[in-house]
């Protein structure tokens, strides 16, 4: 049985819009309605899978509308947590498909692991995005302010928002859909 954290917020929303009580709801799934309000209030933060699709039928959702990747508010917030959790998009790589981003996340189905992103840029991103680095930490006085490894953390953040960018620039990327209940059909 799957196990996935959820965006337990968007699942009291979307059962109150229906004007369904958790008692109605429990007694159609047969569990009881105290763990329900356990799973809309964050209480339990994590949901079978079953239970999550089961809880869809009902509401006439798509279950994937209730990961919790689905509070991102930012492209950049997204690449900087896949930057330092790749494993929490392993199992899964259904935002990159609802956002139609998967080329910019290439999974080495052969080693199990993600296609470093820096490694996806071309030659002519990386100089841009050295250059970036360059005025960023000249104009923040960064080699004054920070030591080495704190700079190598910021980095992230830094190279976060240039790849951001270059799917801005190449994409047209609506993070919208994430707050809707059901998946645009294309």
């Amino acid at each position: 049985m799957r196990i996935i954290e959820i965006n337990y917020e968007k699942l009291k929303k979307t059962r109150k819009v229906r004007k369904l009580t958790l008692k109605e709801v429990g007694q159609i799934l047969k569990i009881p309605a105290s763990t329900l309000q356990k799973y809309e209030t964050g209480t339990i933060k994590k949901i079978a899978i079953e239970i999550l699709k089961n809880l869809c039928n009902i509401y006439g959702t798509d279950y994937y509308m209730y990961f919790w990747w689905t509070k991102f508010t930012s492209l950049s917030d997204i690449i900087l947590h896949f930057i330092y959790f790749p494993e929490d998009f392993s199992e899964d790589r259904k935002l990159f498909e609802i956002l139609d981003i998967t080329e910019y996340f290439d999974f080495d189905t052969k080693a199990g692991t993600y296609i470093s992103l820096y490694n996806k840029l071309t030659k002519e991103e990386r100089k841009d995005y050295q250059r970036f680095k360059v005025i960023v930490v000249n104009t923040l006085k960064i080699d004054e302010n920070f030591l080495t490894v704190e700079f190598e953390e910021e980095e992230k953040v830094l190279f976060s928002l240039f790849y951001a960018k270059k799917i801005k620039r190449e994409k047209q990327v609506n993070l919208k859909v994430l707050k809707e209940d059901k998946l645009k059909k294309v």
